[in-house]
């Protein structure tokens, strides 16, 4: 074989080899997303279960052209009646503070610590009350929406989620304070406006003392 026809069969040898590290190294690309979904449910006892459904759908592109993935896989969990997480006191003062604008604290005829949280001095259309006995066992918590009865003349603290109602009247005290009657005992409290940030940090720390208490 001539030197010239050796270069040309060298060439073409070295053109193929090209060809197949260019087809060799096509470049290949992937791509994926996840997607959680949780959902919570409460039976006529109490108890709390979860769902959590987790979808990872992947596409990937190389040598073999484009191809799918999809995964999906569920977790289940039940939390008995009276095991539920309780918010944080931090989350309650947040939420509670976001609420309301001011209120008041005070002692009433009986002994008992009257606590009064409301969104709006007139009228009061949200408020929230909390009572604890002089003895200190025994506290009551109220939260909700606030309507006038007109029959009788006062206003009523409704607790959607308790079913329950407190019938309350208000009074101009002296100085800082008010005077507030409740039509359900007949009992009243002398209140002193407080400072909306410190009365309810004092709510949320008595509350939460007194429910690590009783646990």
């Amino acid at each position: 074989m001539k030197k010239t026809e050796k270069m040309k069969v060298l060439a073409l040898l070295l053109a193929a080899c090209v060809v197949l590290m260019l087809t060799g190294c096509e470049v290949s690309s992937s791509s994926s997303s996840t997607t959680t979904v949780t959902t919570s449910t409460t039976d006529a006892d109490g108890n709390t279960t979860t769902n959590t459904t987790t979808t990872e759908v992947g596409a990937s592109v190389g040598t073999d052209g484009v191809s799918t993935t999809n995964q999906t896989t569920t977790e289940t969990t039940t939390t008995p009646a009276g095991e539920a997480s309780s918010p944080s006191a931090d989350d309650l003062k947040a939420a509670l503070k976001g609420r309301y604008v001011g209120g008041g604290k005070g002692t009433s005829k009986d002994g008992d610590t009257i606590y009064f949280a409301y969104d709006n001095p007139n009228p009061i259309t949200k408020a929230a009350l909390m009572i604890v006995s002089e003895d200190g066992q025994h506290l009551s918590s109220y939260e909700g929406e606030v309507y006038r009865d007109d029959d009788n003349d006062c206003s009523v603290l409704y607790d959607e989620d308790m079913d329950a109602k407190t019938p309350f009247t208000i009074e101009d005290g002296e100085g800082d304070t008010y005077i507030m009657h409740f039509l359900g005992d007949g009992d009243e409290a002398v209140m002193t406006m407080t400072d909306l940030d410190s009365l309810i940090d004092e709510m949320v720390a008595v509350y939460k003392d007194f429910m690590d208490n009783a646990a």
